[in-house]
């Protein structure tokens, strides 16, 4: 059985939420702190190399070298904005979900759970047969076999508007998969962009059959 159903955030999810939106400080304290100040450093660095050169009688090394640190230092910089960027706008998306104040929880009971085996750092893969024609996709780094998961009845508690994943809640015993394929026998192209996908098909349907399923509600 899989049931959807839609009910306000509970106060830990708030505080959990909360905590996900805090930005951590990324790559070099001085440039996170106070760029102007990181800037200036790396200009009169590269000044006092280039005037080394110039005394030294190698103006032409002191030059390349002042531009080879320029370029590390400035390449390094972008990368920590585009990641700061990034961040803020994850945060951003968080308070508009903690401002909506909704969640979308998924309740699966599966009759049969189809696991891929897990190649390299692809993460895994989980197939939930509710039994009743509806599947549920769980797939990434994040879920991982656990002493809890996966159990003969959780939950998935998912953000109302961007579908951000809150948790996993085991509410049963677990429960051992019912097929385990290997990483070939499901390709990677098979995969879907999100973490957690609902899609129908027949039920109990063959593999090939819940695949074609899953890639038919992918492309939609």
């Amino acid at each position: 059985m899989i049931r959807e159903t839609t009910r306000s955030l509970s106060e830990a999810e708030r505080r959990l939420l909360r905590r996900r939106s805090v930005v951590p400080k990324v790559g070099s304290v001085d440039w996170m702190r106070d760029e102007r100040r990181a800037a200036f450093v790396t200009l009169a660095v590269c000044a006092a190399v280039v005037l080394v050169g110039v005394v030294g009688r190698y103006p032409m090394a002191g030059a390349v070298v002042a531009g080879v640190f320029a370029w590390m230092r400035l390449g390094g910089y972008w990368e920590r904005r585009r990641l700061r960027r990034g961040m803020m706008e994850h945060r951003q998306r968080i308070a508009e979900e903690l401002e909506a104040g909704q969640v979308r929880v998924i309740r699966c009971q599966p009759s049969r759970i189809i696991e891929r085996e897990e190649f390299e750092d692809e993460g895994a893969f989980w197939i939930f047969d509710g039994g009743d024609g509806r599947y549920l996709v769980i797939c990434g780094q994040d879920y991982c076999e656990t002493p809890r998961f996966p159990s003969a009845d959780f939950e998935v508690v998912l953000t109302a508007r961007r579908r951000l994943v809150v948790g996993i809640r085991s509410l049963g015993p677990r429960m051992p998969s019912t097929l385990v394929v290997k990483a070939e026998d499901i390709d990677w192209d098979c995969f879907p962009e999100e973490e957690i996908v609902l899609f129908s098909a027949a039920p109990n349907a063959e593999l090939a059959d819940v695949l074609r399923g899953l890639e038919a509600a992918a492309a939609g």
